[in-house]
């Protein structure tokens, strides 16, 4: 938990930001205390009049606001203890007689509360503000009953027991609990809280060091954390190696870099299992570790032919590029994507593409959607949910012969009878059902023909045949499309080509149309 005083003003401004908050939801009055009965009915105005008024019986100061925070680690304490806790503080700190409001704010990972006051007393004397940023952290560290000092001892007891061979591999280790480590005139100076909790002589600390060269690192421990590394290094950075050694194997990385420098110069290993700090090229050259492995290499380029591919030409706003010209640049450098966006090298998969799959694939679905001749707006909306486009993409052409409307005229009938086609009709031919109007979509030949004619239709839906024909899966066609669409530019994958997935859950997760 931590206190900390915030900027003293002229305007009480700090009322005005607390209100604010509170209007927006974010803060709410905890306490409000001495100010004559007015606290009984709180408003900016009230506590702000009242300052100003306490204020006036010393013109001599002139920033009579006193405003601070009390913060927990996220929501460790809630607003009643951290009122609480206020209370206390603000005693110990010399501002309990004087008018005071403490506000909860969760508008933050961390619960804190805010506190404002005024830095005059009761007598129109300035309240001593002398070392006040030092007293307000021991203020409440006494609240909590917290001893920075046995700390400091207890912390000592257990990080000697470390195997550190440096001078500096002490430091860090208390650095890394949170202590700053001072070393003067032959001692060292374990500090929290702003003052000094332990001193110890460099000359205990060395006579240490001396002791745990003496003593050989565990062979076998040493070598598990170099397979660690080899098995977890790469990717040009250092966060992923950090993050992954410290969650799964409880071993903190700490790398070094000079002031204004993002490259580090070396990096120390501390494994807290073991109790022994390695300096890093103990374990494996630091450009070995920060160099990419080959896996990694590859994701590098598959990610960087796509970036370039996208990269060309504003995607959403030019079908032409569409899946098929991105599978045909990846197989150039020996990548294969399937049709869930997975990128694969071999057999290895790298990654999965994200936003920028689903927009080649609407590409893609519009480019197939494109050859259809539609000559109606009602043709056109059908075909645009059959390939979920957008409507207004779509170009509608008029002009259709007579031979042409009366052929699938003559199907549609022959279907609303039979509830079939004749054998000599192609297979690329189907009826849908949409909205309780019918269309014939030939594959082959790529048009549509919307049924406007009412009798018919009612024909059509009277067709029992129709329950178990293509159009009775009607909610299920425009997966039907997508899948024959995106097996047109993949083929049917198998695991060697990456694999497509479940087609039963992709079912479930399309549109209905």
């Amino acid at each position: 938990m931590i206190a900390k005083i915030l900027s003293s003003s002229t305007t009480f401004n700090a009322v005005e930001y607390n209100e604010k908050k509170d209007e927006r939801g974010q803060s709410e009055l905890l306490v409000a205390k001495n100010f004559g009965g007015l606290e009984d009915n709180p408003s900016k105005a009230v506590f702000k009049k009242y300052f100003k008024a306490y204020a006036m019986t010393n013109t001599n100061v002139k920033n009579p606001q006193f405003h601070a925070t009390i913060s927990t680690k996220k929501r460790e304490h809630d607003f009643d203890q951290l009122a609480k806790i206020g209370e206390q503080w603000i005693e110990k700190m010399g501002y309990g007689k004087q008018p005071y409001i403490i506000y909860g704010h969760s508008d933050t990972a961390n619960n804190h509360v805010h506190i404002v006051s005024i830095r005059i007393d009761e007598n129109g004397k300035k309240i001593s503000d002398s070392f006040e940023r030092l007293r307000s952290q021991k203020a409440l560290n006494e609240i909590l009953g917290l001893d920075f000092s046995q700390q400091a001892d207890k912390d000592l007891k257990k990080l000697s027991a470390y195997n550190f061979s440096t001078m500096a591999q002490f430091k860090l280790l208390f650095e890394r609990v949170g202590w700053t480590v001072i070393e003067k005139d032959g001692t060292i100076n374990i500090i929290k809280g702003g003052e000094t909790q332990k001193t110890i002589s460099t000359d205990k600390i060395n006579d240490i060091i001396l002791r745990n060269r003496a003593i050989e690192k565990d062979k076998v421990a040493k070598k598990q954390l170099i397979a660690l590394l080899h098995k977890y290094k790469g990717g040009g950075g250092y966060s992923q190696v950090t993050q992954i050694m410290k969650s799964k194997f409880g071993i903190d990385m700490v790398f070094h870099t000079k002031d204004g420098y993002d490259t580090p110069y070396g990096y120390t290993v501390i494994d807290h299992k073991n109790k022994t700090v390695y300096k890093g090229s103990e374990l494996m050259n630091l450009k070995d570790l920060l160099e990419p492995n080959e896996k990694q290499n590859q994701i590098r380029t598959a990610k960087e032919v796509i970036r370039d591919f996208i990269g060309q030409d504003d995607i959403q706003n030019n079908p032409n590029y569409t899946l098929n010209e991105l599978k045909q640049v990846l197989n150039k450098y020996g990548f294969v994507i399937d049709s869930d966006g997975n990128v694969f090298a071999g057999k290895e998969q790298l990654f999965k593409m994200g936003y920028d799959f689903n927009r080649l694939k609407y590409n893609t679905m519009l480019r197939e959607a494109k050859k259809f001749h539609v000559t109606n707006a009602q043709e056109a909306k059908f075909i645009s949910r059959l390939f979920q486009v957008r409507f207004e993409q779509l170009t509608i052409d008029p002009n259709r012969s007579n031979d042409v409307e009366d052929y699938y005229l003559n199907l549609a009938k022959a279907y609303a009878s039979n509830g079939t086609f004749d054998d000599n009709v192609s297979d690329q031919i189907k009826v849908y059902k949409n909205n309780n109007l019918y269309f014939v979509v030939d594959y082959n030949t790529m048009e549509v023909y919307g049924v406007n004619d009412y009798k018919l239709n009612q024909r059509l839906i009277n067709t029992s045949a129709y329950t178990t024909s293509v159009a009775a899966g009607g909610q299920n066609a425009a997966f039907e499309i997508a899948k024959v669409v995106m097996d047109s530019v993949f083929g049917m994958l198998t695991v060697d080509g990456g694999g497509s997935g479940s087609d039963d859950k992709r079912r479930r997760r399309k549109k209905k149309i």
